[in-house]
């Protein structure tokens, strides 16, 4: 609908509602409840400058401005994203990963593990580069601990030996992880 020019003009809208903050979702290439996690500027928005100046231009206005991302879910339909998933994705006892549906009937996430490093440490790198690089000064988190914990049987997530309680450790990791940066 908007392309990354456009957001100071929607700082400006939601003035006008008495708002002063901006969410900002569908920012990334392949848009919103499809393109988790490719985490970078659509191309088909702007350029990744063009995005970092909206997003200053907004806070030199005095507004605020979060982007939205999920915290554990990878479409399985990227084939760059297919070592992520077989590294990071929950695995239930049987071997098999545990995939949800959201959106478009077929769409498919693999649920990624809180307890895996690797996607830990891509995840609290995304919220690194949208807060320091781009300039936001709030992020909307979606699903981080949202859910009821999970067990996960994946041989390489030694951290969480089979306890539930593990799961929301794993986020609280993620958060500190992303205070210390």
């Amino acid at each position: 609908v908007h392309r990354f020019k456009d957001i100071p003009a929607l700082l400006e809208q939601a003035r006008e509602m008495g708002l002063n903050h901006l969410l900002i979702s569908g920012w990334n290439f392949d848009g919103f409840d499809h393109g988790f996690p490719q985490y970078r500027p659509d191309p088909d928005l702007g350029t990744e400058e063009e995005l970092r100046e909206a997003v200053h231009r907004v806070r030199e206005m005095g507004g605020h401005l979060a982007f939205y991302i999920t915290s554990r879910l990878c479409n399985t339909r990227y084939p760059d994203r297919a070592e992520l998933i077989r590294s990071s994705a929950l695995m239930h006892r049987d071997g098999s990963l545990q995939i949800e549906r959201y959106g478009a009937g077929d769409l498919e996430f693999a649920c990624l593990c809180s307890q895996s490093t690797v996607w830990r440490d891509e995840f609290v790198g995304v919220v690194d580069y949208l807060t320091h690089t781009i300039g936001a000064d709030s992020m909307y988190l979606d699903q981080l601990a949202m859910g009821g914990g999970q067990l996960c049987y994946h041989p390489e997530h030694t951290e969480h030996a089979n306890n539930p309680a593990m799961w929301n450790i794993g986020y609280r990791k993620m958060l500190a992880q992303m205070r210390a940066g």
